[in-house]
């Protein structure tokens, strides 16, 4: 749900969620029911997300985002002799984001700011895991015709996962890109 608390300017997101899963990916594909396979988990969630977002005459539009999301997850006994399997998980996110709508003729642009925290804890048997995310970018479009637009990314990453051994910094942090096509052959693509 989201709500509007000063024209053009104030808003807050609030979602929740909860899902039945089975553990067992075999049991996925299987012909039998979920309520049949023992190893099931049940995930409970919500999130919380206040912001600032400006549209300008030009289309172009300026936000700011803070996001708490919560996940917690019910497993007792999913795995036998196991009470609590998968670690449940908090995560705080903040998005500083500009968007040029006209500014320019033809080409448009945005540029963003990310920065997330996230903790995993409370498995018996899984690692607890805590990282926190950077990552700076800037994207641009350019149409070559109303169906037909070049695309490109480019930006930076800085991950730290805090001394966990299964991870090395050095290789999920680094600069990213990526460039394309992009193609709306009618209104509704």
């Amino acid at each position: 749900a989201t709500a509007e608390f000063v024209d053009n300017l104030l808003y807050l997101d609030l979602a929740a969620s909860t899902e039945r899963r089975a553990l067992d990916e075999r049991s996925q594909f299987a012909q039998q029911s979920i309520a049949a396979n023992e190893r099931q988990a049940t995930s409970y969630s919500y999130s919380v997300s206040p912001y600032l977002r400006t549209e300008f005459s030009n289309r172009s539009t300026v936000e700011a985002r803070y996001r708490f999301t919560d996940v917690a997850i019910d497993d007792d006994d999913a795995a036998q002799g196991i009470e609590n399997f998968l670690n449940d998980s908090q995560s705080q996110e903040v998005v500083a984001e500009y968007t040029s709508g006209r500014l320019l003729d033809r080409l448009s642009f945005s540029l963003r700011a990310y920065a997330a925290t996230t903790q995993e804890e409370g498995s018996d048997v899984l690692p607890e895991v805590d990282f926190d995310q950077r990552a700076y970018s800037g994207s641009i479009r350019y149409p070559f015709s109303r169906k037909l637009s070049a695309v490109g990314t480019v930006g930076y990453d800085d991950i730290d996962t805090n001394n966990n051994p299964s991870f090395d910094d050095d290789e999920l942090s680094g600069v990213f890109w990526k460039a394309g096509l992009l193609a709306t052959p009618g209104r509704r693509t």
